[in-house]
């Protein structure tokens, strides 16, 4: 809806370049600095319309056109950049539209109510006689009073003005192979109602793309465990702020803790150079393309499964040994002893 109301004001400020340029701003200066063309325009206007102020112009009337073409007509400019960006990125252009809507508004106003209730009657010149009339006059001058009001109220009171409250630090995960964004972040903040504010963001339409913003989990830890995660939130879905519908838990092609992960020795960076614990990371594409796929072959042995195989020696609580013969050892150690006293 947002990106809707930048067309539509970006739209209003560049067509309102030509029209105070070449048109409004007839009605103060002499008609011999302008082409002939464009003297036609607005003769031609004046008759269809039956708008009197512009070819005989009340000083009340001179007034609001000078203010057009000196003062509003440089802000047209800065208006078309804001919104050709966005509000959402051109947040400072808040405050002056507050300022030129409301002066916009004033003078409209005043313009309706001298259309609706002034006495054309004694006019020389073409002019509303009826309610029909003037309200076909009103009709023209409508859209320069709605769009004001419209701007004015989306400046007043939409979130995309807004600061996003009071941001610690920014950590963007990028692919430690490619070094290409992963699609989500973390957002620190110094304090909870600026997290809180960050939470309301949660589905937001920001460039087509719907944003997931969830208070982020713990790390895991080295042993496994998770880390405390503190007053961090804000992360997107897939594109990060940029919107994804992916879930919260997967990150990146292949997604958070899922996939089977290559292993690197590598020591961490921030391990302080002193070797580091091995890492988990995940393959690059090239070599999970050319890891071999595990191929299960059909069952060709017919016994049960997980049956105890059973050896002959389970029969005896000695095995297969066999007691020693003692008259064999007595008979080995005499002679043994015979031997060492003849030498």
């Amino acid at each position: 809806m947002q990106r809707f109301l930048d067309v539509v004001f970006f739209l209003y400020y560049l067509t309102h370049v030509p029209i105070a340029l070449f048109v409004d701003s007839q009605a103060v200066f002499p008609q011999k600095y302008y082409p002939e063309q464009l003297v036609n325009l607005k003769n031609w206007y004046c008759r269809e319309f039956r708008d009197p102020m512009m070819v005989d112009p009340p000083p009340w009337f001179c007034s609001f056109c000078l203010c057009e073409v000196f003062i509003q007509f440089p802000f047209f400019f800065v208006g078309i950049y804001a919104y050709f960006k966005g509000a959402a990125k051109a947040k400072w252009i808040r405050i002056p539209v507050i300022i030129y809507s409301t002066h916009v508004a004033t003078t409209l106003i005043t313009i309706f109510y001298h259309t609706l209730t002034y006495d054309f009657s004694a006019s020389p010149y073409p002019a509303p006689r009826n309610l029909s009339e003037r309200l076909t006059l009103l009709g023209f001058y409508a859209p320069y009073l709605i769009i004001p009001l419209l701007n004015l109220l989306d400046a007043c009171f939409s979130s995309a003005y807004r600061e996003q409250g009071k941001v610690k630090s920014v950590r963007l995960v990028r692919d430690k192979e490619t070094d290409r964004f992963k699609g989500f972040a973390y957002v620190e903040f110094d304090d909870t109602d600026s997290l809180r504010e960050a939470l309301t963001y949660d589905g937001a339409l920001f460039e087509d793309k719907n944003l997931r913003v969830d208070i982020a989990e713990g790390r895991k830890n080295d042993r496994g465990g998770r880390g405390r995660g503190g007053d961090r939130g804000g992360r997107g879905g897939r594109g990060g702020f940029r919107g994804g519908d992916r879930g919260y838990d997967r990150g990146g092609d292949r997604g958070g803790y899922g996939g089977r992960g290559g292993y690197d020795r590598r020591p961490r960076r921030d391990s302080g150079g002193s070797g580091g614990a091995p890492e988990f990371r995940e393959p690059s594409p090239e070599s999970a393309s050319r890891r071999p796929r595990l191929k299960l072959l059909p069952r060709t042995v017919d016994k049960p499964l997980n049956e105890t195989a059973e050896a002959p020696r389970n029969a005896s609580i000695f095995g297969t040994g066999k007691p020693r013969d003692e008259a064999k050892v007595e008979a080995t150690r005499s002679r043994t002893t015979s031997e060492s006293s003849q030498q």
